[in-house]
């Protein structure tokens, strides 16, 4: 009951909603809550719950959430966090090849940003 109030509200804070959700194992609201809002502190929270039974997902989300990240914010602090990230998602099923990916991305599109490439070498690719 409480849940159904909270989702016709016009604004629920999405952590209210996402911990709700987890309360009451409703993984797939918790993905599409997260979809709309794929921000990294949101995807940090609850990645635990997601990570065996939806990497799929969870990656995609990661990847949406990275790419902003890295457009909105330069500097080696952030490059630190992109990179504390990217090797964390080894242990998500298929994360290997995501970070790869991810990685070759980020070469290519911020190659005038030598910080970040510098820390891009800091990433395990294998």
């Amino acid at each position: 009951e409480l849940l159904q109030k909270l989702q016709e509200q016009q604004f629920t804070p999405v952590r209210t909603l996402a911990e709700a959700y987890v309360r009451e194992d409703r993984w797939d609201d918790l993905v599409d809550l997260l979809k709309e809002n794929p921000g990294l502190s949101h995807l940090k929270s609850y990645r635990e719950y997601l990570a065996d039974d939806y990497p799929d997902a969870l990656l995609d989300m990661y990847g949406v959430a990275l790419r902003d990240y890295a457009r909105k914010n330069t500097g080696r602090k952030y490059y630190r966090e992109i990179v504390g990230i990217l090797n964390s998602l080894h242990s998500v099923a298929g994360g290997t090849k995501f970070v790869r990916n991810i990685v070759e991305e980020f070469r290519e599109t911020y190659q005038r940003r030598p910080a970040m490439q510098e820390e891009l070498e800091k990433v395990r690719v294998n």
